[in-house]
C-alpha cells in the first residue's frame, strides 16, 4: 500500500515572496523612526543650548549668540503671528475659555513674579523630516522648545511688595 505524499516543494520560495514586502517597510520605517529620533534630539538640545545661553547673557545681545540661535527666542504669553490652522484654533480655544481674560488680569502678579525670579524666554526650533517614498512621502514636521529664566533686573522684596501694594489698592490717585 502505498502512502499519500504531500509535495512541500517551493514552499520556503512562496513564503519569502510573500513576507519579503513586510520585511522591507519594516527596514524603511524603522530607518524613518530613526531619523526622525535624531532630529527630534538635535531639535532640542538646539533650543536647550540656545536659550541657555541667551539666559546666561541677561536676556539681551541676541546678535551675539550662534547664527542658529538667531529670531528663535519668544517670551511666553507674546503674541505670535502664526496663522496656521493649529494655532488660530488655539487662539479661539483660549479665548473661549476665559485664559485670555485671564492672563490680562494676572499681569501684575507677573510683574512681580518676573522681578523675583527672572522673565520667562522661549526658544523653539522647527525642523521637518523627509517620509520615505515607500510610506507615502511628504514630511513630519517637529518642534523643540526649551525654556529658561531671566533674571535681567534684580529687585528687593520691599520694591516688590510696594508694586504689588500699589497695584492692588483700590483708591489709586493719578
Amino acid at each position: 500500500m502505498r502512502r499519500p505524499t504531500h509535495r512541500q516543494d517551493g514552499t520556503a520560495t512562496v513564503e519569502a515572496v510573500i513576507m519579503l514586502p513586510v520585511f522591507i517597510l519594516m527596514l524603511f520605517g524603522v530607518g524613518y523612526v530613526a531619523r526622525l529620533f535624531d532630529h527630534v534630539m538635535s531639535a532640542n538640545d538646539l533650543a536647550r543650548f540656545c536659550v541657555q545661553r541667551y539666559a546666561l547673557m541677561a536676556c539681551e545681545n541676541e546678535d551675539s549668540l550662534p547664527s542658529e540661535c538667531h529670531g528663535m527666542f519668544q517670551k511666553p504669553g507674546d503674541a505670535t503671528d502664526d496663522d496656521s490652522e493649529e494655532a488660530v484654533a488655539l487662539r479661539e480655544a483660549r479665548v473661549h475659555d476665559g485664559v485670555s481674560d485671564t492672563e490680562k488680569n494676572s499681569s501684575v502678579l507677573t510683574d512681580v513674579l518676573d522681578g523675583l525670579f527672572g522673565a520667562g524666554m522661549l526658544a523653539t526650533v522647527s525642523d521637518s523630516v523627509q517620509r520615505p517614498p515607500i510610506v507615502g512621502a511628504g514630511e513630519t514636521n517637529i518642534a523643540a522648545t526649551a525654556y529658561a529664566l531671566c533674571n535681567t533686573k534684580p529687585a528687593n522684596s520691599r520694591d516688590l511688595a510696594a508694586t504689588l501694594f500699589d497695584a492692588l489698592s483700590p483708591d489709586k490717585k493719578e
